[in-house]
Formats: C-alpha cells, structure tokens, sequence
C-alpha cells in the first residue's frame, strides 16, 4: 500500500501547488478583469480543498485499507485531473511558451494517480477477506 500511496499523493500535492500559488499568478494581472479573478480565486480555493480532502483520504482511510476510500480518490482524480484536460481541449492555452512543460508534468501526474489507484485496488483485493 505504501507505493500507492506515494503515487496517488505526489500528484495530489502537485495540485495542491498549482491551486494555491501557480494559479494565482493571474491576479494581479490588469489585463483581467474582477469577474475573471472572481472566478480564479474560487477555482483556487475549491482546487486546494480537493487536494487536501484527497490527501487526508490517502493518508488516513485509504492507508487503513478502506475500500470506500479508492472510490472517492477515484471520483477526486476524474475532477481535478480530468478537468485540466478537459479545460485544453475547449479553452486555448494561454502561454504557449510553456504548453510542452504543462503537459509534461499533467500527463505524468494522471499517469502517476492512474498507477496509484491501480496499486491501491490490488493492495485492498488482496487485504479483503
């Protein structure tokens, strides 16, 4: 279970990051405007709420084996991974400059949760009596 751990939780705080502190470069941009930001901060704070609700699930009933706890790490991961490519497909992204290294390190921390979770549902069919 350890390893699932360490895979579903690196991505986790890598969201956490983008929410709390990436994202927020937007904000004291004047080119965009109260509405925007408006939109930008309850994106962020909703953002950090998933990733710490998805942490304290990790760690806590996931980690105690709790098979409820992979559905809703499931259902975290289809919301904030999912919606990062969701997001690309029907929004442009606004700085190309740095559209390879966004991706690099989205497509590696969906590949990192997907493991995670695979890891994780082995470790609790294996635990289950």
């Amino acid at each position: 279970m350890r390893i699932s751990i360490i895979l579903l939780g690196l991505p986790l705080l890598m969201y956490l990051y983008v929410s709390a502190l990436y994202m927020g470069w937007h904000l004291p941009d004047p080119a965009w405007l109260p509405h925007a930001k408006n939109h930008l901060v309850r994106a962020m704070f909703g953002g950090v709420g998933m990733a710490l609700v998805g942490l304290m699930i990790v760690l806590i009933p996931l980690r105690r084996g709790q098979v409820w706890a992979w559905w809703a790490l499931l259902v975290i991961g289809f919301f904030t991974f999912g919606g990062f490519w969701l997001s690309l497909v029907i929004a442009e992204f606004a700085q190309q400059s740095e559209l390879f290294k966004v991706l690099l390190v989205n497509a590696l921390s969906l590949t990192s949760y997907i493991a995670g979770l695979w890891c994780a549902w082995n470790g609790l069919k294996k635990s289950s009596p």
